[in-house]
Formats: C-alpha cells, structure tokens, sequence
C-alpha cells in the first residue's frame, strides 16, 4: 500500500467516531486534511476507502433513512433502519423493511435509498415478526416522541428479491412447459393499521434525516444510475426454513440540533430466539451517545448489555418452523411479552441515568476535585514559608526532607513536624 492510500486508510477510521448526526462534517474536514497534506486524486480515494467504513458505521448507528416516493409520487413516512438485521442475503448493499415488504439498494456515501423491489416474506417466522413489531411499536409511540422501530427475522430465508430469479428453474419451467399467469409469492406483512408514531425528529432546529443534504453537498457528484422496480415474476415455491429463527428489534431515536451545538441518539436493540426447553430469554443491548460541542467538545457515550427473561405462556417458546404452527393467541403473547420486558427495562435504565446526573454535582464533580484539609480552609503557603524558613528539615511521611524554596513552592500534604 503507498503511503498516500496508508494515510487516506487512517484517515476514513476516523469516521467510525463521528458523532450523530454529523457524517457529512467530519467527512468534508478529512477531505480538506487530506488534500492540505498534498495528496493527489484525494477525492477517489476518499470514496474508495470510505465507502466499507460508512457501511459499518451506518449499520452499528442503526441510522434512518426516509423511502423514496413511489411511482404514483406517494411518499413513505416511515423511515427504514440501515442495520445487519435488515440486510438481504446475497444482495450487496441491499436492505429490507419487513412492514412495506419490500426491499431496498442504500448508498452508504449519499444516504439515499433507491430501486425498491418486493421482498419475498418468509410466511413461517412472519407471524410471531409482525406481532412482535405490533406491540413493541405501540410502546414506541408512548413513550418515543420521535421513535423508530423494526423488526427483522433471522435467518430472513428467503431473503432474496423478488427479481432475482433462479436461471435454472426458469430453464426448467421451460423445457417442462410449465408456462402460465405469474403468481404472486409475496406475503407482505399485515401491520399497515399500527400506529408508529412520527418517525422524523420534531425539533425545528433538527435534521430530518442523518445529514444527507449535507452529505450531497460535501460529496462530489457521484454518477448513479438506477434500475426501476421490475413487476412481480414468477417465483419458485420457497423451502421451508430449518432450525428456530431469531428475531432482532431495533428502537432509534435521533434528536439533532445542530444549530445550537448538540445532537443525540438512542439505540436498542432486542434479540428473541424461541426455546421449547427452558426458559425463554430477550438479549438487550442500549447505546445512548449525546454530542455537545459549544465552546468545547463534550460527549456521552454509554452502553449496557443485558439479557432478559420472559413472561412466556406454555408453547409460546415452540421451534417449530411449520407454518400455522403457533397460532395467532400464541404470536400475540409472544409479542406482548416481549413489549412489557422493552418496556421495563427501558425505563429502569432511563431512570439509573437520570440518577447518575443528579450525583454528578454533589458526588462525582467533587470526587475529583481536591480537597480541603481538614479545617476546610485553603491552606496559606505564604504564612507557612515565613514559619519554616529554607534550611529548616521536616519528616514528610516518615522521610526527613530539607526544605527549600522549590518545595515551599508546591503543596505538601501529611507534613509531620
């Protein structure tokens, strides 16, 4: 690697830092950097380099991004979560949004969503997924004022577009005359009638979206071509998936004030594995990042793993994969409970942290500052040079040391004459 691709490389890490809110900012202020060092064709190598850092860093930040406008001009409301739950098996940069039931290419450099496509939904795992989001988004809308939530399955079997078709089994169908009317193997998600809140943050000082009109403006014109949404094909009669899914919930809610110098997000995410022996268990995780950048260069960063038991009914916590096998009473509970443990722990955190804030003056400030001795006086150096004078030895700590205007200079503590 030359050295002008090793300093772009340790350039774009930086990236992975980059508070919320303000990817466009730091990407354009390591471009200037770049291209004062005297570096050649920065702008392409940028890119390059930059574009697997985005990808991860947008994926851990569980950003949100908002549709584009379909092509009777309706636009989507309701942002989608760029996260690896959501990514489509076998498509690259391909993202899912289980509720529109239709899948997405992103540009991590750009944040804009395009080429929508219909998603293939696996019918075995949609019924516990779509009433797990249900409940789950309804506590989002209490308690969220600017909340986004989704909930992805894993394995998401199949994953994969409904354009892409396999060559091999369209060849079969040929040779075999199997030629007819296309059937529609979409099973799109039953949630359109959740209430879920507004998805964009309220404040009018607040980005509506993870700086991409910034990111457009700092970026040069990236020349993108796009292919329209294809009509449903017919598709192969999918497998029946083996093994129990996983199901992953994410929660975000951004609030960006730029212009008065802060930004912030929250993140949770919630992992559910059915178990049919045991008890049934909810993996957490919470990150809460704030940004705070007047006159100085302040940031909150917190993260608290921890996992969860569930309030199950007997066979709520069944693996089989068969569809029909868990009912809709049973998906129901499996939601419910999962929303009532989201919410309890959420708001036990919510409350260790308004506790952690009230200690920070009267206990953790002072903690480090230094103390007083134990008149709770400031101790008067001046008084205390005139009645030891230089040459005079004291016992420090057990050490007899020889006074001299260098050690009257500085505070001593534990003197012992």
């Amino acid at each position: 690697m030359s050295s002008s691709a090793l300093l772009t490389a340790q350039a774009v890490a930086l990236l992975l830092q980059t508070p919320p809110g303000q990817t466009s900012k730091v990407y354009h202020d390591l471009r200037v950097l770049l291209e004062s060092s005297g570096q050649s064709h920065v702008s392409d190598q940028l890119k390059q380099q930059a574009q697997p850092v985005l990808e991860q860093y947008n994926t851990d930040q569980l950003i949100t991004v908002k549709p584009p406008a379909s092509a009777d001009g309706k636009v989507d409301e309701k942002p989608l979560i760029i996260a690896r739950a959501a990514s489509v098996a076998g498509q690259n940069a391909r993202y899912a949004d289980p509720k529109a039931g239709l899948s997405y290419a992103f540009d991590h450099l750009r944040l804009a969503l395009s080429d929508p496509r219909p998603l293939r939904v696996n019918k075995s795992f949609e019924k516990v997924r779509a009433a797990i989001d249900t409940k789950v988004a309804k506590y989002v809308l209490d308690h969220y004022q600017d909340g986004v939530i989704s909930t992805f399955t894993d394995p998401t079997v199949p994953t994969a577009a409904v354009a892409d078709v396999n060559e091999e089994a369209a060849k079969n169908a040929d040779e075999e005359g199997k030629a007819g009317e296309p059937e529609d193997n979409q099973d799109a998600t039953d949630d359109a009638n959740v209430a879920e809140g507004k998805a964009e943050p309220a404040n009018d000082d607040a980005d509506p979206k993870d700086d991409a009109v910034e990111t457009a403006k700092a970026l040069e014109e990236v020349e993108v071509t796009e292919t329209p949404g294809p009509a449903m094909e017919r598709e192969k009669e999918e497998p029946e998936p083996q093994g129990a899914p996983t199901y992953v919930t994410h929660i975000v809610g951004n609030r960006y004030n730029l212009s008065n110098f802060w930004a912030g997000r929250w993140r949770s995410s919630y992992t559910y594995t059915p178990s049919s022996s045991g008890p049934s268990m909810l993996q957490s995780s919470i990150q809460v990042q704030v940004h705070y950048f007047e006159d100085g260069n302040v940031q909150l960063a917190t993260s608290k793993p921890a996992e969860l038991e569930l309030d199950l009914p007997a066979g709520a916590g069944a693996t089989e994969t068969k569809a029909g096998a868990i009912d809709d009473a049973m998906a129901e509970a499996v939601g419910k409970a999962i929303a009532q443990a989201i919410k309890g722990h959420e708001q036990e955190y919510h409350q260790t942290l308004n506790e952690a804030y009230a200690e920070l003056s009267e206990k953790t400030f002072k903690a480090i500052r230094r103390q007083l001795p134990v008149t709770k006086q400031k101790l008067d150096w001046d008084r205390v040079s005139r009645l030891l004078p230089c040459g005079s030895s004291l016992v420090i700590n057990g050490v007899e040391t020889q006074l001299t205007r260098t050690i009257l200079a500085f505070p001593i503590t534990g003197l012992e004459l």
